[in-house]
């Protein structure tokens, strides 16, 4: 995934998309389905990557041909530290 250029998930739902953190750690440009849980809040509606309608391959399509020759987006570091693992198991521990 480190070498990817464009990272695509096209899921009609997700729990925590954990491959779609890893994509942004690996700074790839992302186009993901708008499906109920996670892509969302994870690429801050769109900022930090294409959505898409849930089913509809010819948006997918469509934003691959746009994504081949874009630039990467910038990723704050406070973005990404969001999902680091120390920040993710202190809330969950406050949670249980």
């Amino acid at each position: 995934m480190f070498r990817a250029d464009i990272f695509i998930l096209s899921s009609a739902w997700e729990g925590m998309p954990n491959v779609l953190i890893q994509a942004l750690f690996c700074n790839a440009k992302i186009i993901a389905t708008n499906c109920k849980h996670g892509p969302r809040e994870i690429l801050k509606n769109g900022k930090y990557g294409e959505l898409v309608p849930v089913g509809d391959y010819k948006s997918i399509s469509k934003k691959i041909i746009k994504q081949i020759n874009k630039k990467k987006k910038y990723i704050p570091q406070s973005h990404l530290q969001k999902f680091e693992i120390n920040n993710i198991i202190s809330k969950f521990l406050r949670i249980i």
